[in-house]
């Protein structure tokens, strides 16, 4: 189950507001930035704003979703060990193998 689906109506409206002034600032400094022909380079104005969005929607749900993983999960991630980092990581890529495969069966039937 996503996130934000698991989020109260309060909680969503929250993050909604937070995520558009965070989309504000980074605005206005992407703004300064895309004055360096150089940091441009060969990027249409439109793909610029997708990857800004990309970026600041990746920041909020990557802090969302590291916060509930410590808590449900505990200890501290970096002082795990290496077996059990790389066993989470294996069990990880299996769920998301899972998840995009029966998204690919539901797509399929639809097509």
């Amino acid at each position: 189950m996503s996130y934000w689906r698991m989020m109260t109506k309060e909680e969503r409206s929250k993050e909604m507001k937070r995520r558009m002034q965070v989309a504000r600032k980074k605005k206005e400094k992407n703004k300064a930035n895309t004055m360096n022909p150089a940091f441009t380079e060969g990027m249409l104005p439109v793909e610029e704003e997708h990857l800004q969005k990309i970026k600041d929607d990746f920041l909020c749900l990557v802090d969302r979703k590291y916060r509930k993983g410590s808590k449900e999960h505990g200890g501290v991630l970096p002082e795990k060990g290496i077996l059990e980092l790389l066993g989470n990581a294996i069990d990880e890529a299996i769920d998301q193998v899972v998840y995009l495969l029966t998204l690919q069966y539901k797509l399929n039937r639809c097509l």
